[in-house]
């Protein structure tokens, strides 16, 4: 396939929560079942909110508002991104792009933090603009945009991966 389509769906969406909505049923469900309604059980859905619920969901929503609305299109034979938001429509080619950054989070791949697996690039070009992409609008971000870009990309950690 030459040219690619993303935007963000709400399967990549749900994908990307899958691990906050699943470890965290399965805490509840363990900590009502063992404990029922007592301070236990309170005390760990407290601890669930600020160490996994809450870092994730803000993750989430600030990708959510980055790309939103925005549709991108990979050529792979012209060798071009396409940006189209809001009628706007930006094409650059692979040549302009002078710097590619991933910003992950320390958790990644760990299966720890519901947010470990948030990441996104910055693509910055030869006229110093940029476009920030995020895991919500390019699924497998990896092999659908770096892997298709040719220049060697630069990693950033951070403990959340916050645009």
């Amino acid at each position: 396939m030459t040219k690619k389509t993303y935007k963000i769906t709400l399967g990549q969406q749900l994908l990307m929560l899958s691990h906050l909505l699943l470890t965290n049923a399965v805490i509840l469900i363990f900590c009502i079942a063992k404990f029922d309604w007592t301070i236990a059980t309170y005390s760990v859905i407290g601890f669930s909110l600020l160490v996994s619920i809450i870092p994730t969901m803000f993750v989430h929503c600030q990708y959510l508002i980055k790309n939103s609305g925005l549709t991108i299109t990979i050529d792979t034979v012209d060798k071009s991104i396409e940006y189209s938001n809001r009628g706007v429509i930006v094409k650059k080619s692979f040549e302009d792009i002078s710097k590619l950054v991933r910003t992950s989070s320390y958790g990644r791949g760990t299966g720890w933090y519901s947010f470990a697996e948030y990441r996104y690039y910055t693509l910055v070009y030869d006229d110093n603009s940029e476009h920030i992409l995020t895991c919500l609008l390019i699924p497998n971000i990896e092999n659908n945009l770096r892997d298709k870009l040719p220049i060697e990309e630069e990693k950033e950690l951070k403990v959340l991966a916050l645009i």
